[in-house]
């Protein structure tokens, strides 16, 4: 028995288009999904980079398609070819419906920024301060008359602000969940999905019935995982104490060097002024 793959067409704008082998092809733009049933497509027209969804329509009417740009050249192929080769018989005679009618609009509200987006927006911002403390000390010690610490603390103030980045914002999150959640959270089995990235996805589902994804682990066909029930959204894989012990000391030791980092600049300032 031939397995159709949950396939995922990631377009600009952040249109994503999928179809898993169900009997329907979704598009999510922004806040809002289409669930486009098969019966409702013509044909799925791949152009290069680009992919339309033409619908169907009675004789007369011009019929209506839904359009996804910037997409992997070969996906748009594989796309094209599994929903198509999907689309239900249509004989000769057989009244051709308006798709654009079976057509149906859910709301579900704007994608969760994701965790890697949230740690780089963090990132920025701490660079930004730090380039801003980093004139204002620089200029402190011009006006002092003690330029040559200015050396020193540019790359001191850097490495430190480096470190406490990834120690607060990247690893301490994670490090947090990894022992929180397992305790606290509610376990459950996910099933692998798909790859995106070189990244395995898989999906779970939470007590009320929603589905959400999670990406990462090495689990296989099934992958146990724990998630916050404030926040089905935020899920840990299963680790090991050691895992966990491990990423706990990785966060603590970049912690302990962002401060010692910042500790140098602080004598630095202090030695110059005085």
């Amino acid at each position: 028995m031939t397995t159709t793959p949950d396939l995922v067409l990631r377009g600009a704008g952040g249109a994503v288009l999928r179809f898993g082998g169900g009997a329907a092809v979704t598009l999510r733009r922004g806040d809002e999904e289409l669930r486009i049933p098969l019966e409702a497509i013509e044909l799925v027209h791949p152009e290069g980079r680009a992919v339309e969804v033409v619908l169907t329509a009675p004789d007369g009417i011009e019929p209506a398609a839904h359009r996804v740009d910037d997409v992997s050249e070969a996906a748009v192929t594989a796309f094209a070819e599994v929903v198509n080769a999907a689309l239900p018989d249509v004989f000769e005679g057989d009244p051709v419906p308006d798709g654009s009618a079976l057509v149906t609009t859910r709301t579900i509200g704007p994608p969760p920024e994701s965790e890697q987006d949230r740690n780089w927006r963090l990132a920025k911002r701490a660079v930004l301060v730090f380039a801003v403390v980093a004139v204002v000390l620089s200029a402190v010690l011009a006006v002092a008359g003690e330029p040559d610490f200015i050396v020193f603390l540019w790359p001191l103030g850097f490495f430190g602000t480096l470190m406490g980045v990834i120690s607060a914002g990247i690893m301490g999150p994670g490090a947090v969940r990894m022992w929180r959640l397992p305790r606290h959270g509610i376990t459950v089995t996910a099933e692998f999905s798909h790859y995106t990235d070189r990244t395995r996805v898989y999906r779970y589902t939470d007590l009320h019935g929603t589905a959400h994804t999670y990406q990462g682990g090495n689990g296989g066909s099934h992958l146990e995982i724990s998630y916050d029930p404030r926040d089905p959204r935020r899920a840990v894989a299963a680790s090991s104490a050691w895992e966990r012990c491990m990423v706990a000391f990785v966060t603590l030791l970049l912690g302990a060097v962002s401060l010692a980092c910042w500790t140098g600049v602080a004598a630095l300032l202090v030695d110059a002024l005085t």
